[in-house]
């Protein structure tokens, strides 16, 4: 079979798996280059298709697959390419073939991982869920809206739909919700054990919901948690990605709302940050959360206000600002903390492989500091539509909204201190009942309800800055950071906007 027919049978057969029309030019001819003007295996150059010549013959089923696949996909596509990514999943490619072929995203989205995450999916579900992706991203860069971040998330949010929670994934997160120190031994004795608790664990990190069993203790490295609002821009959003500190965001869905991000960023540099209140900005510090999951929520939240104390998870704690860590720390030891990060535990004969020295000592010392500690992180799925409150209170007032927020899905309440005292509650609840919460909330709360909106999660898998570390001091560099944010921010910000205040 020649090449052109070769590829329009390819073509013709990804159109009608994926349910989708054909968007571009199909190749015409192959040239095999030695070096393409781009990274990656593959190119499209006119009606010409480069292919690396790196790349065994046999692999070429592969190639004209995905090839097909992008053929579906409009050429506005190619601004974000890790779109493309898409296609080698709908090729069935092995994970290596496309680890070779593909273009990274650049930091801090250090977890992007689509082959992990489309193994949750069914094979018989996969390219539903492909196809479904592939439209609305067409729909977004048609329009001059696709951006990395929200493909990102939107690929949770399909997928997340598409897979869902079993009764197992249910246990093991109420399990590590009572005890977040749980290990492998107290699990199989709540009768969770075998497969079932590696499959549920493996399914959960996919998600994002769960971090551990071992995880980095910031504030022994300095590092407070800070919640900033600003301008839901593109170029704004952009801005807080490029800066080394921010950790996640949280963007609206209105484009009228402002959006949210979450920063580790170091105590000492605290004042110059406020300076963004010049900006129009509103800084928080996160002083304490709370966080409960509620798999059985009411289907009448007015009926049924939960307002009894909720049990407690997470930072349950005054900050406490540290000027240095415990004990010395150099460039290696945050490469093992970035370790924890990225795998959730560490050894030290996974260290010396690596090629870290003193790998046992220098987890001796982590481990003893506290700043790695014996514990499992919880939050919700990333990319998933919750509805975020904010409120003017106090820490006291922290379990009745966890209660009224929580009579209807999973929640999670935080403290944070700016110029006053305010509450933001993240609800997760089934679409049917948000509505409902929200109108609840407007009730009791009143005029001091100050934001009722629904928001995505973007949590791209941060890691620790280790080239601003400084050794000598101790200390996270923050003031050239901070002035190239406050210059973007500066070229993207309209009029200041700071949330109300009576």
């Amino acid at each position: 079979m020649g090449f052109i027919a070769e590829v329009e049978r390819e073509v013709e057969r990804a159109s009608r798996l994926l349910g989708l029309e054909i968007r571009r030019s199909v190749p015409k001819r192959m040239r095999v280059v030695e070096d393409l003007p781009s990274n990656g295996c593959t190119r499209r150059e006119g009606d010409a298709l480069l292919v690396s010549a790196k790349l065994a013959g046999d692999v070429l089923p592969y190639v004209l697959a995905k090839e097909a696949a992008i053929s579906l996909m409009v050429p506005e596509v190619d601004e974000v390419p890790q779109v493309h990514d898409l296609a080698w999943i709908y090729s069935s490619a092995p994970r290596e073939l496309w680890e070779r072929c593909r273009i990274p995203p650049g930091s801090p989205f250090h977890d992007y991982d689509p082959y992990r995450l489309f193994s949750l999916v069914p094979s018989k579900e996969r390219n539903k869920v492909l196809g479904t992706i592939i439209r609305i991203v067409n729909a977004s860069a048609r329009l001059g809206n696709l951006e990395f971040p929200m493909y990102m998330a939107l690929l949770y949010k399909i997928v997340g739909s598409s897979v869902g929670l079993s009764d197992s994934d249910v246990k093991l997160i109420r399990i590590i919700s009572e005890n977040p120190r749980a290990t492998s031994d107290y699990i199989r004795r709540r009768g969770m054990g075998g497969s079932s608790l590696t499959k549920s664990m493996g399914k959960l990190r996919a998600l994002r919901m769960i971090s551990g069993p071992e995880n980095v203790d910031y504030l022994k490295l300095g590092l407070s948690t800070l919640l900033i609002s600003f301008s839901n821009r593109k170029e704004c959003r952009k801005a807080l990605w490029r800066f080394p500190y921010t950790r996640s965001m949280l963007v609206p869905v209105s484009s009228e709302i402002d959006a949210y991000a979450y920063l580790s960023y170091p105590y000492e540099g605290m004042e110059d940050l406020l300076s963004l209140r010049n900006l129009g900005l509103v800084v928080f510090l996160v002083k304490e959360t709370l966080l409960r999951f509620n798999f059985d929520p009411v289907r009448d939240p007015f009926e049924a206000i939960n307002l009894a104390t909720p049990q407690e998870f997470g930072e349950k704690a005054e900050f406490i600002a540290t000027s240095s860590p415990p004990v010395r720390v150099d460039e290696l030891d945050l490469d093992v903390l970035n370790f924890v990060l990225e795998e959730g535990k560490v050894s030290a004969t996974i260290l010396t492989k690596k090629g870290v020295p003193e790998a046992r000592s220098r987890l001796r010392k982590l481990r003893g500091a506290g700043i790695i500690t014996s514990l499992y992180r919880l939050t919700f799925p990333m990319g998933v539509e919750k509805a975020i409150v904010l409120v003017e209170g106090g820490p006291r007032e922290m379990d009745t909204l966890l209660g009224v927020l929580g009579s209807g899905g999973s929640v999670m309440v935080q403290h944070l201190e700016g110029e006053v005292s305010y509450l933001m509650g993240v609800l997760m609840a089934p679409p049917e009942i948000r509505g409902d919460i929200l109108r609840v909330v407007r009730t009791v709360y009143g005029e001091r309800v100050l934001l009722a909106e629904d928001f995505v999660d973007i949590e791209p898998g941060w890691r620790l800055p280790t080239d601003l570390w400084d050794e000598g001091s101790q200390k996270f560099l923050w003031r050239e950071p901070l002035e190239r944010l406050k210059g973007d921010l500066e070229a993207c910000l309209p009029q200041s906007r700071p949330i109300p205040r009576r």
